[in-house]
């Protein structure tokens, strides 16, 4: 599928995910040829050899495709599990020509949901498959080789907290693809995300961006002492007092060769545009950035929210920073919720 661009899907500043759903449905009833204009094709065939009799019998199929497959959208939990097993499984790439193709032979909304359910399972344990057949564990997944995988299995973990949850929400999948969603550290170090703050003077932004870093260094390391000694020396000094380009370069290569901080546990989604705007902020203001947004009906997936409000952690004393110990209880939750998919 060519991408989208935004000026195709805006419409007076909201999005226009119709334009992403209807494909969806013109796929569900049209066999695929492995031709990029396929669906184009199918239409003109039959324009030319029914006339607009074959368009009317087509319009007909588009319909009952439309009014099935949105109709899953519901309360109901077999229905629920349809809805959300669908999307994952469309944005997967599988051929939804074939899966609507199922459910005409056989509509039974049980018999339906099992089908889907077992599709990604498949997709799931696809993504920790190592040669040989060996299985990969989930929290050895790296940013750095595994993106796409790490994204199949956030999004599966957001389908089924919300599954799970029996919540009245819906995840969207239209809004999604058209919004270009990518991986995002929860806890991300890098330097250059207060160097305005260093610029302007704003001694206080600078010390919570290194008393968050302290959080994460190894105890008794030698940078973890070298951060200490630089917040007790900015507790009687200026920032252009001290020279911090040395100590903030160690910083950044300590974040990059931590191996943990880009693992899964690390990890969530988030659209490329709000993470080029907030991917280097420190754990509160991504929060706080990660609310502003939902005010503006931005798309934040319900376990991104639920883990900038530390909803996943046991300990809460310190709700202003992402610690090792918030990393090990999200895995947890990660692994709670996808085991089902990922057993044997």
């Amino acid at each position: 599928m060519s991408p989208v661009h935004e000026k195709d899907i805006l419409k007076d500043g909201f999005l226009r995910d119709d334009i992403q759903r209807i494909e969806i449905y013109l796929k569900a009833i049209v066999e695929p040829t492995g031709k990029d204009r396929y669906l184009l094709e199918h239409f003109y065939h039959i324009y030319q050899e029914k006339g607009q009799e074959g368009i009317e019998e087509e319009w007909d199929r588009l319909k009952d495709a439309i009014a099935t497959l949105s109709g899953f959208a519901s309360k109901n939990k077999p229905d629920r599990e349809i809805f959300h097993h669908l999307g994952f499984l469309t944005l997967e790439g599988a051929d939804i020509y074939a899966i609507y193709k199922t459910w005409l032979e056989d509509s039974y909304n049980d018999r339906f949901a099992a089908f889907l359910f077992a599709e990604a399972k498949k997709r799931a344990r696809a993504c920790l498959q190592k040669k040989k057949g060996e299985m990969r564990e989930i929290e050895d997944l790296q940013y750095s080789s595994d993106k796409r995988k790490l994204q199949t299995l956030l999004v599966l973990f957001n389908l089924a907290y919300l599954i799970d949850q029996q919540m009245a929400e819906c995840f969207r999948f239209n809004r999604f693809v058209l919004e270009r969603w990518s991986l995002e550290h929860i806890y991300a170090q890098n330097s250059q995300s207060i160097a305005k703050n260093i610029a302007q003077e704003q001694k206080d932004e600078v010390v919570a961006w290194l008393e968050e870093v302290k959080e994460h260094i190894e105890d008794d390391s030698e940078l973890k002492k070298e951060i200490q000694g630089t917040l007790e020396q900015l507790k009687n000094t200026s920032l252009k007092n001290l020279d911090l380009e040395v100590l903030f370069k160690r910083i950044d290569q300590n974040f990059e060769d931590d191996e943990n901080l880009h693992r899964i546990s690390n990890l969530t989604l988030l659209d490329r545009r709000a993470n080029s705007q907030i991917g280097n902020l420190i754990f509160s203001h991504k929060r706080a950035e990660i609310r502003e947004l939902q005010k503006q009906d931005r798309l934040i997936p319900i376990t991104t929210q639920r883990v900038f409000n530390k909803e996943f952690s046991k300990e809460k004393d310190n709700p202003n920073v992402f610690t090792r110990a918030d990393q090990k209880d999200y895995l947890e939750e990660i692994k709670k919720y996808l085991h089902k998919y990922l057993e044997v």
